[in-house]
């Protein structure tokens, strides 16, 4: 999806956005936890990771 995005952009020349302006994800302040015991086990563990969430990267919508 993103590369018809930018041939759509480059056909018209549009301005191309690279680096931090051309992405369609950011991270959030926000965690998700969980956890389980490993198979066969009594072992429990635990896990976190960062929640993304995806943005619209044209200035101006």
């Amino acid at each position: 999806m993103k590369k018809k995005f930018f041939d759509y952009l480059l056909a018209r020349n549009q301005t191309v956005f690279t680096g931090k302006d051309g992405s369609y994800v950011k991270e959030t302040d926000e965690r998700r936890y969980g956890g389980g015991f490993i198979a066969g086990t009594t072992i429990p563990y635990a896990t976190s990771q960062t929640v993304w969430t995806t943005i619209n990267p044209c200035p101006g919508s």
